[in-house]
């Protein structure tokens, strides 16, 4: 065999390798799966598993109702909302990655304590939302828009609303902030999110796989292109801050996080020019608030009380 010859099939052979690893990866990375959620944080969640025992005891034992949206490409989103007394405002929260609207029931009794209805949805490709790929906030700033509408028009009429995420929800929140927001809209708590889809799954190609990005993460972005009509670099969080001057955001991160480096929500934090705050908790990934609850709390409460003082 010719020189030239061997060369060609390592050269094939390599190319094919690529093709299907990247393939691999996207299907593992986008396509709808077992649920995650707060309960498959490993070790993280362990050390706070009482608490959010009793919390989901609480929030199992409340009035709630199902509700559900037809977002605009279609897919039927699915959510429940848990009415407070007397309420003043809504909080709408999106869970993270693999997670489930169920992930945010240890905050309910504060939230409720304070006078907001809280709205927790499924995210497409999750839960018992409808969806095949998980998009990674691209699609789903749009579905948060079409909650807000829903919130605003059908379930609690003229109060404001705060919008929250953790994880992929707050990527998907904060990327809401660009599109044409309600004017109920009146302030965003943003929990270790990540700047892009295309940063992220960088990320955890070079870190989780110990693998350089190219060519992989070009070849799972044409996937997401061909499959899940995306774009990965199509938007970000970065960007949406910088045009964000009126909503004012809660930013939070835990320093400990090896999931979504913390440097990203510095970046959206000092990208952001309208007014903001900024909690650093010894947390890992998406344990800010339970590692971190009297001062989460207490941070978060102030914020929102400025924020709605404004309109009392």
């Amino acid at each position: 065999m010719e020189i030239w010859e061997i060369l060609l099939l390592i050269v094939g052979v390599w190319a094919a390798f690529e093709i299907v690893f990247s393939a691999i990866v996207f299907f593992a990375a986008f396509r709808r799966g077992k649920k995650r959620g707060v309960e498959g944080a490993g070790e993280a969640y362990m050390l706070f598993e009482p608490l959010y025992r009793e919390e989901k005891q609480y929030a199992d034992g409340l009035e709630k109702r199902e509700v559900s949206v037809t977002a605009r490409d279609g897919t039927t989103l699915k959510g429940d909302f848990y009415p407070a007394p007397n309420a003043r405002a809504t909080l709408l929260y999106f869970h993270g990655y693999r997670g489930t609207s169920a992930d945010f029931c240890f905050c309910i009794r504060f939230f409720h304590s304070r006078g907001f209805n809280v709205l927790l949805p499924d995210q497409r490709a999750h839960g018992r939302s409808g969806g095949k790929y998980i998009c990674f906030g691209v699609k789903e700033r749009f579905d948060c828009l079409d909650w807000i509408k829903f919130a605003g028009e059908t379930l609690a009429q003229g109060l404001p609303v705060v919008l929250d995420g953790i994880s992929m929800g707050c990527t998907t929140v904060l990327l809401a902030t660009e599109l044409d927001l309600p004017d109920q809209v009146k302030a965003v708590v943003a929990d270790c999110g990540f700047t892009s889809a295309w940063e992220q799954i960088k990320h955890s190609i070079k870190s989780n796989m110990r693998l350089p990005a190219f060519p992989s993460l070009y070849l799972v972005s044409l996937f997401a292109r061909i499959f899940a009509g995306i774009r990965l670099r199509g938007c970000d969080t970065r960007k949406a801050m910088e045009k964000n001057t009126t909503v004012p955001v809660f930013f939070a991160t835990g320093t400990r996080d090896r999931v979504v480096p913390p440097e990203m929500t510095k970046q959206n934090y000092e990208a952001c020019r309208a007014p903001k705050m900024l909690l650093l908790t010894e947390a890992a990934h998406g344990m800010s608030y339970l590692a971190a609850k009297a001062e989460y709390e207490k941070q978060l409460e102030d914020f929102l009380e400025g924020c709605l003082k404004q309109i009392d």
